[in-house]
């Protein structure tokens, strides 16, 4: 597990509200679609938590391609996982 995966995943735990057990079960692959707790709200909320974080800014394009671990991983920063692109915002690779 690397600190990226860390951070990632106790955003998700927050913003999701899941009990510890749920947040070590989560994977790469875990998509919205597999959550229950992971609605609309709860959506906005943990991208809210991932700009906090990592003090990035999530585009509007990218809010709806930001559905599952992978998704979001890929996104952040791959120089350091504290920095933000050049522009400041999250770039999803297609």
């Amino acid at each position: 597990m690397t600190a990226q995966w860390t951070r990632v995943i106790t955003c998700l735990q927050q913003a999701l509200v899941l009990t510890d057990e749920q947040a070590r079960s989560i994977t790469p692959e875990t998509g919205s679609w597999e959550l229950p707790e992971w609605d609309s709200l709860a959506h906005m909320r943990l991208l809210a938590m991932l700009e906090s974080e990592f003090g990035i800014a999530v585009t509007e394009e990218h809010v709806a391609e930001l559905t599952s671990v992978d998704a979001i991983l890929a996104a952040l920063p791959q120089t350091d996982a504290t920095s933000p692109t050049a522009d400041g915002t999250m770039s999803p690779h297609q």
